[in-house]
């Protein structure tokens, strides 16, 4: 059994999960939830050249997420937000996801990556950032989910590799 702390995630998951904390800080929400994450997702550089080359405007999904956001209840001025609470629905993605993670590792220490990140939240069950991924990138069609999630992919290989060489 692997221990959640032995799992890593990639650059850009790092990247996305202190944003989306950040959103939910400035936001005041009490959680940080999923669409806090579909936010930072979606100004990942692999996320948005998969939207780009799949002709997907990513400017409407983030209009409908930031609407949503806007109405959720705010915490009052006296909590402090200094402090990480998670939502059902965050916990059960980042549940999907390790799991993912754990099985895709085949002996070596696993690693959350956007691709798996994308694909727990496309998976959750009433959910509005599951809601507006399905609608942006046409999941009633199989074949542009498919061609959008191979995309992503390959995209978020290319941008880890660049995170890879800067670092070396």
């Amino acid at each position: 059994m692997t221990e959640f702390s032995s799992i890593k995630t990639s650059q850009s998951v790092g990247v996305v999960l202190l944003v989306a904390s950040q959103y939910r800080r400035t936001m005041r929400h009490e959680y940080v939830m999923p669409e806090h994450v579909l936010l930072a997702i979606i100004d990942q550089d692999a996320f948005f050249e998969s939207c780009s080359n799949k002709n997907i405007d990513i400017s409407v999904l983030r209009d409908e997420v930031e609407k949503y956001l806007a109405q959720v209840e705010k915490a009052p001025e006296k909590v402090d937000l200094g402090y990480e609470v998670f939502s059902v629905q965050y916990r059960n993605m980042m549940f999907e996801v390790t799991k993912m993670a754990v099985g895709a590792a085949s002996g070596r220490q696993p690693c959350i990556t956007l691709p798996m990140l994308f694909m727990a939240m496309y998976q959750l069950q009433d959910s509005w950032a599951g809601y507006y991924l399905k609608k942006a990138i046409h999941a009633d069609d199989d074949y542009a989910f498919n061609d959008f999630f191979s995309e992503l992919i390959n995209n978020d290989q290319l941008v880890e590799e660049e995170y890879e060489e800067q670092a070396s």
